[in-house]
């Protein structure tokens, strides 16, 4: 069952691939505007292995503060898309992480480290 589920987000997020690349061209001025505590990653398409196959997951709006590297976000990322968060890594409160329609936030942290980014879905 669970197998199940990741293939249909995975298959979910292909769907919203494409309406990506023009959220995030019409995101990038509000990414400026967040303050000098936070750098911006940009968008990465994300290479995923789940159901025995290497997938792409595209990843936009992705932030970085408190110290943390645009590596360990691609890591984050990896592990909310497979369901395997990484150790000490926790869901923080995404209300003050606004993203475009058809995206959906999520913002971890680890101590004083914080991740936020935009996958595709409701």
């Amino acid at each position: 069952m669970r197998d199940g589920f990741n293939l249909r987000r995975i298959a979910a997020v292909f769907a919203c691939a494409a309406s990506l690349a023009g959220a995030a061209v019409a995101v990038t001025p509000d990414v400026a505007a967040a303050g000098p505590a936070s750098s911006s990653c940009g968008s990465r398409s994300i290479a995923v292995k789940a159901g025995g196959k290497q997938v792409r997951v595209a990843a936009s709006l992705i932030k970085v503060e408190g110290g943390a590297t645009c590596a360990e976000a691609v890591a984050v990322i990896r592990g909310v898309v497979l369901n395997k968060i990484p150790k000490g890594w926790s869901v923080g409160k995404s209300g003050g992480y606004k993203v475009p329609h058809g995206l959906t936030a999520h913002v971890l942290v680890k101590g004083k480290k914080k991740v936020e980014f935009a996958l595709p879905g409701a």
